[in-house]
C-alpha cells in the first residue's frame, strides 16, 4: 500500500485524492498507487473496459474512491490533460532511449561478398 505521509490534498473538495512524488505529482487515490488517469482511462464515462464496481473489485479499492477519482478528473480536466501529455512525453522519450541503446548494441552484419 502506498504511504501518504508526504502527500498533499490538491483540492479540499476531493479529500480522497492526493498528490506527491510517487507519480511526479500526478493525483492518485489516497493510500493507493492508482492514479486518477488510470481510473478514468479504464472507465471513460462508460465507454471503457470496466464498470466502477469491476474496477473497485479488481484493484481492491472502495467503489466510492473510484467515483472520487472520476469527480476529480472532471473537476480538473486541464490539469489531467497536462499529466496525460507528460506521460506521453515520458513514454516517447523512454522508447527513443531504448531504441538508441538497442541499435548501439547491434554489430553491423559482415559483408557476405567478401
Amino acid at each position: 500500500m502506498a504511504t501518504d505521509r508526504s502527500a498533499t490534498v490538491p483540492d479540499p473538495e476531493h479529500p480522497r485524492i492526493v498528490a506527491d512524488e510517487l507519480f511526479d505529482g500526478e493525483p492518485r487515490v489516497s493510500d493507493r498507487r492508482i492514479s486518477v488517469l488510470d481510473v478514468y482511462d479504464r472507465l471513460r464515462d462508460g465507454a471503457g473496459d470496466m464498470t466502477p464496481e469491476e474496477f473497485a473489485e479488481t484493484f481492491r479499492i472502495e467503489v466510492a474512491d473510484v467515483y472520487h477519482a472520476l469527480a476529480y478528473y472532471h473537476a480538473h480536466t486541464e490539469e489531467m490533460t497536462r499529466h496525460r501529455e507528460a506521460r506521453t512525453y515520458a513514454s516517447e522519450e523512454l522508447r527513443e532511449r531504448i531504441a538508441q541503446d538497442w541499435l548501439a548494441d547491434i554489430d553491423p552484419s559482415p559483408d557476405m561478398n567478401e
